[in-house]
């Protein structure tokens, strides 16, 4: 088989074997790209992932959602301070 007889089919990398109308595998086409039916059918997505666990290994401790909501209050809080000066200080 010489690189001419086959090739990946580019939305779910099945080898296509000759020079087939359409991926037997996931329907993709020459015309279209992909069909839009079978397009998720090969991505597998976990059930159980967790954001909160995913915040905290990327970004560190205090990143999840208790992180936000300090980072909330506190500019909240600077508001209204600054709120507050500027009706003593006229």
């Amino acid at each position: 088989m010489t690189d001419q007889d086959w090739f990946v089919c580019p939305n779910c990398g099945e080898v296509l074997v000759g020079d087939p109308d359409a991926c037997k595998r996931c329907g993709s086409d020459k015309e279209t790209g992909w069909s839009e039916a079978t397009i998720y059918d090969e991505i597998e997505l976990s059930s159980d992932f967790d954001y909160e666990e995913y915040l905290q290994d990327e970004f560190g401790p205090g990143s999840g959602a208790r992180g936000r909501s300090r980072w909330v209050l506190i500019v909240v809080l600077g508001m209204i301070a600054a709120l507050v000066a500027m009706l003593v200080l006229r």
